[in-house]
């Protein structure tokens, strides 16, 4: 049977076809007889510079028959070269004139590189071998490289190209035939007299593929002589007579080359039937099978003339080995048939046993193949065979059953097939499909017939059809079709000018469009000719009617060219992928300016109805003398913070002094003559006050310093004008304008922006990525292996976020070296992700950005501590905005830049502006790598801001000792530790230096006095504030607060990773009939669908997130619980492109913008005061880096199990077909955080006082909920 289609043939073709017979008939002695019968080719209309041969399958068996496609490689054909067919006998891939005009051998899949190419010879046939060249191709059939011989005398030959086995893909073996004289008067059989004759040497090279060196040569000469040939001299068509160097004697003919694990080689040469076994050391046979002196006695077969001589196994006492018997030379023969064999070589007793046969099923009960042939072990038992000169190969499984038996031509035709094959492929080429319609009326009378193929494509599943009646669209869907063989063959009743289709693959997601293509209407004069499907091919005029070339004959300019008049210039259009990015920047543009809209009329409407506070008016009640008072701090420190303290109480830092050289620790007055006196009313908190603000307390007298012990100031003084202090202006309400230190709190800001930055940039493409690391996971395999991925960061900081908050609570660490490390660390582990190549690398790099991640508590630490506490709730918005701002940011550049190669083809694919030839590879192998090398420029830049312009905050911070560095000390410490636990905390107290704590150690911090015995060498260290020890931080409040913490990081982790997952989930394809497509809902809640989204998308899609909060942040104070619940039925939204394409449509987008508008509202407002409740819970300032570090911890461990959780039940309900069930769960949780909410209190940050401190007023500590 054959498959392919032949309706295209009418009478007038025989024509062409007896300019090829013709054009062939130098081929080889004029022996063939190549016409379309002895070698039937298919035409395709979509691709009619195509002729591949017709498989004719005479035996199939598709049950049994093994995966993969069948590699042939004809010559002497129509159209030599390299071809791919599936199991059926559909052409996969036409390699025709792909590498040039020359013949083809032995394609298949080799390994190059760590990655899958197809390789083959490529050279100018000769009688019985060629010149040529190894081919390298990639998967998308770009030649990468070109392998030659070196310094052999002659090029390579077509019998072996071959990627070396066991040596990673860097070296390739190749035989080379080579002319040279030889005395061929020393024995008399090979009938050569007077003079130098001419010999053949088979020469087998392993070439260095980068660089062309020969790693090893082997010379048949050298070891082998020549009368053990058993083809003498001018006896067979490819002996050669030896006479002259254009017809030299081929006495070894070498036609294949294996090498061992060992480094030992396996020869096969045909004119001496004989295999070697060739040491890899020093070139000299081992042992000989078959021959003149052969090693081993053959028991129970024999075998002449054979090919393709491979290893199977081999230890110290035997060897298995396969091969190509021929059994006959054409001339001569040792057996009827040709075979393939598999042989046993038992060293020990020298012999050889045949342990298994296959044979051709016909004509006749097999086929005696004179030359060529080979034999190929499949993975499932069974065997390929290619049966040489007969152009025949078959399949056959382990029992010796033919399950597969098919010819490419007649043998009258003369074409061969050196070596078949058997492989599995994936490859997507860089052309795009092509497609031809055609309309014989340009009515539906006629209706309109459309063809389409991708050549060498393997993904293709099926095609979507759109039509337009403009080349530029818009364009409308209208069908479409599975693909069932190489060309694919549409039909539509109504008839459009413009036409094109995409291919799908076996998801449904689109691989690529194909070029736009206006609908051939055939002219009046050629509609006579023409049916509904295509028209007769041509004629000549006869003689009597031809017109002369130069006569003018006026011809409508609509049948010049169906395209003429038409800017074609548009007509290849960019990927899916560029469409779907060019066509969102314009929806994006919008949905922002829909949001900047909304957020400025509700800001303008809340400033409408704020009513500012007014301060009361200051009065001048007495004159100071000449003097008047006005505040300088040395170190650019605000007054404010004094005003929230008692009277007399010095909580601002700074070194002031005044005229007289005085030393204050706190004000500076200043003497400026001839100004007048402005006099404050007291601002001040009496200790029964619960209020934020201090109460307005109005005197008639400046506000003097009290000396030490005195309870009311010296108003004496105050009269004689010589005043010690007077405090600031009552203080202005806190406002982002009158913020004090911005620079710092940038810098902090930007240290979260960076962080979250390249977590959002993450969460783009980590779907896609996890992917590319092994195409065939399920999807539910994927999701849990994205909870993890995602989780692997907060999983780490699960054990070192108490480790790093403690130690930025160290004097000797800081918060700002913490900062530092956190930043560069993670800055390395992206480098890691972007250039991993499987999924356990990804996790390690992700486990290792998290453990060395401690920025999270330094940063919040370092905001509460630059900032005065009025400023707090303002301050601590900056986070949550940085995080907004990155989820903006990090998306969209992350997926723009993600898959550089495909999606960036003009600047990094072949031919851009940064690609050159073959384009940037690195790019192609890393397609995620520029993303996080993005964010690590980032991350290093902030680095460096913080080193060199962030301030310390922590108090008595001073640099390392490494003299401290003592470990009997820690030894004693951990001792301590143990026996203070053992004695329920009674324990003798240590005095020793701070800098020698653990970062879990018990003991407060004591200021002693102390004399070192070597006072020439003691240095200054202020005094260490008193620290609370770690086991008294566990208040209720904090354990409150941590339970909260947890709920609502766990179910913004959720979120996180559920959202990304079901961006990324294919849509449902579950078309009723060839021309609906649209999804079948089950039920309101079982529904198994995603949007489909690529990476792009993915990318604008999380950027709403950042926008709406961002817009939210500073305007909104509504909490919307309903996000999640609601989130899953965005798949049942119409969509205005069919499955399974990517969901789209303005509906989709509101639906998207709507869910995101509840979920980030809720996150934005309850992020900060997260944050602050945890702050002001801190029992002690000691304590403040180890209670965020505890936060952290706590936020890092649940934000670890909530996506690997989500994930996994995603990955279980959307395989029982209910996508939702896992949102509804992540609600749920969400809603028990409401009610651990409400143990939670506004503490005052000091709740415990140590020794030495005083104790606070009652009212003082905020207590609020």
């Amino acid at each position: 049977m054959l498959f392919a289609f032949h309706d295209w043939r009418r009478t007038g073709g025989w024509g062409w076809w007896a300019a090829v017979v013709v054009g062939l008939g130098l081929v080889r002695e004029g022996k063939g007889q190549l016409n379309n019968e002895t070698s039937p080719t298919s035409q395709f209309r979509s691709r009619p510079d195509l002729h591949p041969p017709i498989l004719n399958i005479t035996i199939l068996d598709p049950l049994r028959v093994s995966p993969g496609y069948n590699f042939i490689a004809p010559y002497r054909n129509v159209d030599p070269g390299p071809y791919i067919y599936d199991n059926v006998g559909n052409l996969v891939w036409s390699g025709a004139g792909s590498s040039g005009p020359k013949t083809a051998h032995a394609p298949r899949p080799c390994d190059y590189r760590g990655e899958v190419h197809l390789c083959y010879f490529q050279g100018e046939q000769h009688q019985g071998f060629a010149r040529g060249h190894g081919v390298i191709m990639d998967k998308h059939y770009r030649i990468v490289k070109t392998v030659e011989s070196s310094g052999a005398g002659a090029s390579s030959d077509m019998h072996e190209f071959k990627i070396t086995p066991f040596s990673n893909g860097t070296s390739a073996l190749m035989t080379v035939y080579q002319p040279r004289q030889y005395d061929l008067t020393t024995n008399p059989r090979f009938n050569v007299r007077h003079g130098m004759g001419w010999i053949v040497e088979g020469v087998f090279q392993e070439v260095e593929i980068e660089t062309g060196r020969v790693i090893f040569e082997w010379r048949s000469l050298d070891h082998v002589d020549p009368g053990e040939s058993w083809t003498m001299p001018s006896s067979t068509d490819t002996s050669g007579d030896g006479l002259h160097e254009q017809s030299p004697w081929d006495y070894f003919h070498l036609n294949s080359i294996d090498k061992n694990m060992d480094g030992d080689y396996l020869l096969s040469a045909r004119h001496v039937s004989a295999m070697y076994k060739i040491s890899g050391v020093d070139g000299h046979i081992m042992w000989q099978l078959g021959g003149a002196n052969p090693t081993f006695q053959q028991t129970n077969f024999n075998f002449s003339y054979q090919h393709h001589a491979r290893w199977v196994s081999e230890d110290a006492t035997h060897t298995v080995m396969s091969f190509y018997d021929n059994a006959s030379n054409t001339f001569n023969k040792t057996g009827e048939f040709s075979h393939g064999w598999i042989i046993l070589l038992d060293h020990v007793n020298n012999t050889a046993s045949m342990v298994k046969e296959w044979g051709a099923p016909e004509p006749e009960g097999g086929l005696l193949s004179g030359s060529q042939g080979n034999l190929q072990l499949l993975p499932n038992g069974g065997a390929h065979i290619g049966w040489g000169e007969h152009a025949y190969f078959s399949e056959h499984d382990t029992d010796g059953n033919v399950v597969l038996y098919a010819k490419v031509a007649d043998r009258l035709s003369n074409v061969m097939i050196y070596r078949s094959g058997k492989y599995n492929w994936t490859a997507q080429p860089l052309t795009k499909p092509a497609m031809w319609a055609f309309s014989r009326l340009g009515s539906e009378e006629s209706g309109m017939h459309v063809w389409v193929s991708w050549n060498g494509a393997t993904e293709v599943r099926g095609w979507n059809f759109f039509a337009g009646n403009s080349s530029t669209g818009p364009w409308k869907y209208i069908g479409n079709a599975t693909k069932p063989g190489f060309e694919t063959e549409f039909t539509s009743g109504k008839v459009w000018p413009w036409s094109y289709a995409e291919a799908l693959d076996f998801s449904g997601a689109v691989l690529e469009r194909s070029v736009i293509q206006r609908t051939f209407v055939p002219s009046p004069s050629l509609l006579p000719f023409c049916n509904n499907r295509g028209c007769d091919l041509s004629e000549k005029t006869p003689e009597n009617l031809t017109v002369a070339y130069e006569t003018s004959w006026p011809v409508d300019a609509k049948w010049l060219s169906p395209n003429r008049g038409f800017d074609t210039s548009h007509y290849y259009q960019d990927s899916p992928l560029a469409l779907i990015r060019h066509t969102w920047v314009f929806t994006f543009a919008w949905i922002v300016l829909g949001l900047a809209f909304l957020s400025g009329g509700v800001w303008g409407g809340m400033r409408a109805l704020q009513h500012p506070k007014r301060s009361s008016s200051l009065r001048k009640d007495t004159q100071l003398g000449n003097y008047a008072e006005a505040w300088r701090p040395s170190r650019g420190r605000n007054v404010v913070e004094t005003l929230q303290g008692r009277v007399g109480e010095r909580e601002m830092e700074g070194d002031w002094t005044d005229e007289d050289g005085t030393y204050y620790n706190g004000l500076r007055p200043q003497r400026s003559p001839g100004l007048g006196d402005r006099r404050p009313s007291l601002h001040r908190r009496t200790p029964s006050s619960k209020n934020i603000w201090p109460t307005e307390v109005q005197v008639d007298a400046p506000i003097l310093e009290l000396p030490p012990g005195a309870s009311t100031p010296n108003l004496e003084r105050a009269a004689q004008g010589d005043p010690i202090i007077r405090l600031a202006p009552p203080p202005e309400s806190p406002g982002w304008a009158n913020m004090p230190n911005k620079p710092q709190l940038a810098i902090l800001a930007g240290s979260r922006f960076v962080d979250f930055f390249q977590m959002a940039a993450l969460q783009t493409y980590m779907v896609h990525q996890l992917r590319s690391f092994d195409p065939s996971l399920p999807d539910a395999t994927i999701s849990q292996q994205a909870g993890v991925l995602q989780g692997a960061f907060t999983a780490a900081q699960i054990v070192t976020s108490i480790l790093w908050g403690r130690a930025a609570d160290r004097p000797t660490v800081g918060r700002k070296m913490v900062l530092v490390i956190g930043l560069i660390g993670t800055a390395l582990g992206c480098i890691g992700v972007g250039f991993s190549t499987t999924y356990k690398q990804a996790v390690f790099w992700r486990l290792l950005c998290g453990a060395i991640n401690g920025t999270v508590g330094s940063a919040r630490t370092m905001v509460a501590e630059v900032t005065p506490k009025p400023w707090h709730p303002r301050a601590f918005l900056l986070l949550p905005a940085a995080f907004n701002v990155a989820n903006v940011a990090g998306p969209i550049l992350s997926g723009l830049v993600s898959e550089p190669f495909d999606n960036l083809p003009n600047l990094f694919g072949v031919g851009g502006t940064f690609g050159g030839v073959e384009g940037v590879l690195w790019m192609k192998r890393y397609p995620y790598a520029i993303a996080n090398l993005m964010s690590t420029v980032l991350l290093l830049g902030e680095a460096l801001l913080v080193h060199y312009f962030l301030d310390e905050t922590l108090k008595g911070k001073r640099p390392f000792d490494m003299s401290s560095l003592n470990p009997m000390n820690f030894l004693s410490n951990t001792m301590s530790t143990l026996q203070s636990a053992r004695s329920h905390g009674y324990r003798k107290l240590a005095f020793h230096d701070s800098s020698s704590d653990g970062l879990f150690s018990q003991d407060p911090d004591h200021e002693l006095d102390h004399l070192p015995s070597h006072p020439e060498k003691s240095s200054y260290h202020p005094p260490t504030p008193p620290r609370l020890p770690f086991s008294r931080i566990w208040t209720p409040n904090v354990l409150w607060t941590l339970l909260s913490i947890a709920i609502f990081d766990f179910h913004m982790g959720a979120f996180a990773n559920l959202w990304i997952l079901f961006l990324a989930t294919p849509r449902e394809f579950v078309p009723e009939n060839e021309s609906d497509m649209d999804i079948k809902p089950r039920s309101a809640f079982k529904f198994a669908s995603g949007l489909a989204f690529p990476p792009p998308t993915i990318g604008f899609a999380m950027a709403i997130i950042g926008f709406i909060g961002v817009a939210l942040q500073f305007l909104l104070l509504i909490l919307f619980p309903m996000a999640y619940v609601l989130a899953p039925y965005i798949a049942l939204i119409p969509s205005s492109s069919p499955s399974p394409l990517p969901a789209s449509g303005t509906l989709i987008w509101l639906g998207i913008s709507s869910v995101l508008l509840l979920q980030v509202s809720a996150r934005t407002f309850a992020l900060p005061a997260t944050i602050i409740l945890l702050n002001n819970s801190s029992p002690h300032p000691s304590v403040l880096a180890t209670i965020h570090g505890l936060g952290q911890t706590c936020s890092a461990t649940f934000r670890t199990l909530g996506p690997i959780l989500a994930g996994w039940w995603y990955g279980i309900w959307m395989e029982r077909g209910v996508v939702g069930m896992a949102w509804w769960i992540v609600g749920f949780v969400a809603a028990l955080g409401v009610g651990s909410s409400w143990g939670v209190r506004n503490g005052s940050g000091h709740e415990i006082l140590l020794a030495g401190e005083e104790k606070e007023g009652e009212g003082g500590s905020g207590d609020g909920r």
